[in-house]
C-alpha cells in the first residue's frame, strides 16, 4: 500500500474516534446517562443506562422498578433506591450481574436515618437476594455500595419481585457456647419446602455475611486460615431457607455463639532487668504461641511487636525514658484468646543497655564499626577489648549524636577485636551494651 493512502485512513480512524469516543476504550467521564426500556428475557421491563446518578441520599432515592441496571461511580459513590411494600406481601430483592466492586446493601425505614440491616453477598456466589416483610404499609428504602475502599468503578442489576406466598421461616435456632476450641455449630427446625439452607453470621449483631450452605439443618463453623475466629467474640447467626430455583424465606432467629475460652492470662509483667524491659507471664497448658502488643507513650495505638513460644521475652528494640505498654494474646491451634492484662515500663536512661554494635569481618587491614541511633543521644562512646571479658577501653573521644560508625584501623590482622558502646545523653551516661567481635585480614 502507498504511504498516502497508508496516512489518509489512519486520518479518518483518528477523526471518528474524536468524534464518536473510541468503540475500543469507553471513557467513564462519557457514561450516557439516557434510558432505554425493553422486554427483557425474564419477562420483566429492563431499563438500561443510569439515570439514577443523583441518588446519594434517601431523599433522593429513585423508585426500584422490577429491573434495573446500575453504576458505582467512584469509592463514595451510594444508590439510594425505595419501594413502596404491603403487608401481605413478601418482597424478594434481588443483586446480579456484579462486575467490579463488592456490594453493601442496606435496608432502611422511612423515618429512619440509620440502616436496620446490612448484608454482603458471599464472595463466591456475586448474586444475593434480600428478604423482607412488614407489617404495615410503608416506603421501605435501599442503598448499595462499595464495600470496600479498593474498589474504583463496578455495575449491578438489582430488582425485586412481590409474593402472596411465602416460604416456611426456619425456627429454633441455637449455636454453641463455648462447647469446642475450634469451632461453633449451629443447629435449627427443618422447614418442609427448603431444599437447603443459608448461613449468616455477624461479630456486631447488624452486619451480616453469609458464610457457607447446608443442605442439613446442622452447620459447623469451622475457624481456619481463611475463617480466622476469637475467643474473644461473640458471633450472631442467622439462617433462610432455600429452593432450588433460589427463592428464599425469611431469616430465622437469631442467637449467639463463641468459641470455648482455652484460658486467658492475667498476671503479666514488665520489668527492667539489666537495662532491658523483660516481660513475663504463667504459660497456659496447650497454648502453641503468644502474640505480643505493644505502644510507645499512650495505650491507643498498639501493634504487633513478635510471636513467642513462651515466658519470659526480652523487649531488645526499646528507647529509653519511654513509657511502653504490652499486652499478650494466647494463640491455640490458630485461634486468638482474650488479650491479658496490660502493663507498662520504662527504661531510665542510665541503666539503659543499647543495642550491641556491629562489628565486620574480613576487611584488609580495618574493622568497620556500626550501630543504631538513640533517641535523645547527644553522643556516643566506642570501646574495645582483646577479649570478650575485657578490660574496655575507650577508641578515640566522645562520637557525636550523628556518628552511627567508626573505622579501626589499629587492628592487627588476624586478631579478634571485641566492641562495645555507651550513649550520651548530656551529662548522663547509659549502661554498656553487649560487645560484638570483628577481625581484619592481610
Amino acid at each position: 500500500m502507498r504511504k498516502s493512502a497508508l496516512f489518509f485512513i489512519l486520518l479518518v480512524v483518528v477523526m471518528i474516534v474524536s468524534v464518536t469516543g473510541c468503540p475500543f476504550f469507553p471513557m467513564q467521564s462519557d457514561y450516557d446517562d439516557s434510558t432505554t426500556t425493553y422486554s427483557g428475557d425474564d419477562g420483566y421491563d429492563v431499563i438500561e443506562g443510569d439515570a439514577y446518578e443523583i441518588d446519594n441520599t434517601k431523599s433522593q432515592a429513585s423508585v426500584l422498578s422490577s429491573v434495573q441496571y446500575h453504576s458505582i461511580h467512584k469509592r463514595t459513590d451510594i444508590d439510594f433506591m425505595k419501594i413502596n411494600v404491603l403487608p401481605d406481601k413478601t418482597y424478594n430483592i434481588s443483586l446480579s450481574e456484579i462486575d467490579g466492586f463488592y456490594p453493601e446493601v442496606s435496608l432502611y425505614h422511612q423515618d429512619e436515618a440509620n440502616p436496620f440491616f446490612t448484608i454482603s453477598p458471599f464472595i463466591d456466589s456475586w448474586d444475593e437476594t434480600v428478604v423482607y416483610t412488614s407489617d404495615v404499609n410503608e416506603t421501605l428504602y435501599i442503598s448499595v455500595k462499595s464495600r470496600y475502599q479498593a474498589d474504583l468503578y463496578g455495575t449491578y442489576k438489582i430488582g425485586f419481585t412481590a409474593i402472596d406466598t411465602v416460604m416456611d421461616t426456619p425456627t429454633g435456632l441455637s449455636a454453641t457456647d463455648g462447647t469446642y476450641e475450634n469451632r461453633i455449630a449451629v443447629s435449627w427446625n427443618a422447614t418442609v419446602d427448603a431444599d437447603s439452607y443459608e448461613i449468616y453470621r455477624a461479630s456486631d449483631g447488624n452486619n451480616f455475611t453469609k458464610i457457607g450452605e447446608s443442605t442439613l439443618a446442622y452447620y459447623e463453623d469451622v475457624t481456619s486460615d481463611q475463617n480466622q475466629m476469637s475467643t474473644s467474640i461473640e458471633y450472631v447467626y442467622k439462617v433462610r431457607g432455600k429452593k432450588a430455583s433460589g427463592a428464599v424465606s425469611s431469616f430465622s432467629n437469631s442467637d449467639i455463639g463463641y468459641l470455648k475460652d482455652f484460658g486467658q492470662i492475667t498476671d503479666l509483667s514488665a520489668n527492667v532487668i539489666n537495662g532491658v524491659i523483660r516481660l513475663t507471664w504463667t504459660e497456659i497448658p496447650g497454648v502453641t504461641s503468644y502474640r505480643i502488643y505493644r505502644s510507645a507513650g499512650s495505650t491507643n495505638d498498639f501493634s504487633l511487636l513478635t510471636t513467642q513460644t513462651g515466658s519470659p521475652y526480652d523487649v531488645t528494640s526499646s528507647q529509653p525514658e519511654v513509657v511502653y505498654y504490652f499486652y499478650v494474646i494466647p494463640v491455640k491451634n490458630g485461634i486468638n484468646g482474650f488479650k491479658s492484662n496490660t502493663v507498662s515500663a520504662t527504661i531510665p536512661f542510665t541503666s539503659y543497655r543499647p543495642n550491641a554494635p556491629t562489628a565486620s569481618d574480613s576487611v584488609i587491614s580495618q574493622i568497620n564499626i556500626t550501630w543504631g541511633s538513640v533517641d535523645g543521644a547527644t553522643g556516643y562512646q566506642l570501646y574495645r577489648a582483646d577479649d570478650i571479658s575485657g578490660p574496655y577501653s575507650q577508641i578515640g573521644i566522645d562520637l557525636g549524636s550523628s556518628t552511627l560508625g567508626y573505622e579501626d584501623y589499629s587492628v592487627s590482622p588476624g586478631s579478634y577485636y571485641y566492641y562495645r558502646i555507651r550513649v550520651i545523653k548530656n551529662a548522663q551516661y547509659s549502661d554498656y551494651s553487649y560487645s560484638d567481635s570483628g577481625i581484619a585480614t592481610d
